[in-house]
């Protein structure tokens, strides 16, 4: 950035040429260095225009102008651009007037005539102000644009809490939204995948996030193992997912891949069910014979999340409550429990592996698979 762009810009509106040679002899002797004046005008209506098109950071501004007087001038400023810094300009008879402007928000007032200190104490509270703000809009453009450049990832990490239910989803979800400045409450879940086992490709989940966010304010989302799923937040939900816009975004997405399906959750507004919601869009999940709501399969979940929370004897609690329960219902079968197994740790080292963003398997199969089929009694297979 420019030494220019750096500076402070200031506009003068003041109808006395006399006054406007004053105040710029004051600031080319007090803040050369910090202070542009970029435009200098002589009525209300040149001054709110100016102000605009030269987006000013302070406007030194007389009452007593034609066509808008500066009350005026500087009411219509403010409902435009509420952070421009104005200083009114008035004489002594006017000093009620003055203070009138002081509730429309104006940053104070110089009584004429008035002297170099009065000039610069009434300039430096109004520069402090602009500094501060500036240093704060500052902070907040490079976080937003820290958030740009991880927000796949963040979101990716949110997505996956979420389907797993872990125990700092809320709490992530939460913080990224305040992040990105999302206030809206209601909030459905769509997914697309195809009707068998198959990862959408980059290019199509790309074309579904961006339709998406052409109808719907906020979007968080992640393209998974096996379907792209996408966390829509928007108070006017109700009304946009049933539109012809969204409606046309779905014939879109089947146009280019007549086997996708589409499944919508609920609308909610209840955060602390998040997890619930998203469950409405699986009615199978795609590592199990199990329904969705069947007990192995819940657990199988709880079991990896209790994981990535890096609570392991919870984890071991959640597993034994497992193996228990197919004790019991497949009557002591060596062979239909053996199998679950295997299946539990297939599912067991994709999570880890998509959850980790690794392309190498955590856990090696084969090994496991073989150590599995040497076991011949229960007690060894719970033991193992």
């Amino acid at each position: 950035m420019s030494g220019e762009e750096k500076m402070i810009k200031v506009l003068i509106a003041e109808d006395e040429h006399l006054e406007r040679k004053a105040i710029k002899f004051f600031i080319n002797k007090l803040y050369q260095d910090e202070l542009e004046i970029v435009a200098e005008v002589s009525n209300g209506e040149e001054a709110v225009f100016q102000a605009l098109e030269n987006n000013v950071d302070l406007v030194l501004m007389d009452i007593k102008m034609p066509k808008l007087n500066g009350l005026e001038a500087a009411e219509k400023l403010k409902e435009k651009v509420p952070g421009t810094e104005i200083i009114i300009l008035t004489a002594h008879s006017e000093f009620d007037y003055a203070q009138k402007s002081i509730k429309i928000g104006v940053s104070d007032y110089l009584v004429k005539p008035y002297v170099e200190a009065d000039f610069k104490e009434v300039v430096d509270t109004a520069l402090a102000k602009i500094k501060t703000q500036k240093k704060k809009n500052e902070k907040e453009r490079a976080l937003l644009e820290k958030i740009k450049n991880i927000s796949p990832v963040l979101e990716k990490e949110i997505i996956l809490n979420i389907i797993y239910n872990t125990e700092s989803s809320l709490k992530s979800f939460l913080k990224h939204t305040r992040l990105l400045g999302i206030e809206a409450e209601k909030f459905i879940f769509i997914t697309f995948n195809y009707d068998e086992q198959q990862k959408i490709d980059t290019e199509l989940y790309n074309f579904i996030r961006d339709q998406l966010k052409g109808c719907f304010d906020n979007i968080i989302s992640y393209n998974g193992l096996i379907n792209s799923i996408f966390l829509v937040i928007d108070d006017q939900l109700p009304e946009k997912i049933n539109s012809a816009e969204y409606k046309k975004i779905e014939a879109a997405v089947k146009n280019r891949e007549k086997n996708i399906l589409v499944k919508k959750s609920s609308i909610s507004s209840d955060f602390k069910i998040i997890s619930d919601i998203y469950n409405q869009t699986k009615e199978k999940t795609a590592d199990a014979q199990f329904s969705i709501n069947t007990y192995p399969y819940q657990s199988e979940k709880k079991v990896f999340a209790k994981i990535i929370d890096k609570n392991y004897e919870q984890a071991k609690k959640e597993f034994n409550k497992i193996y228990n329960y197919l004790v019991q219902e497949e009557k002591n079968n060596l062979s239909r429990i053996k199998s679950f197994l295997r299946r539990f740790l297939i599912f067991l080292n994709r999570r880890l592996m998509e959850y980790y963003n690794q392309q190498q398997p955590f856990l090696e199969m084969q090994t496991l698979e073989n150590e599995i089929e040497l076991i011949n009694n229960l007690e060894g297979l719970k033991i193992y």
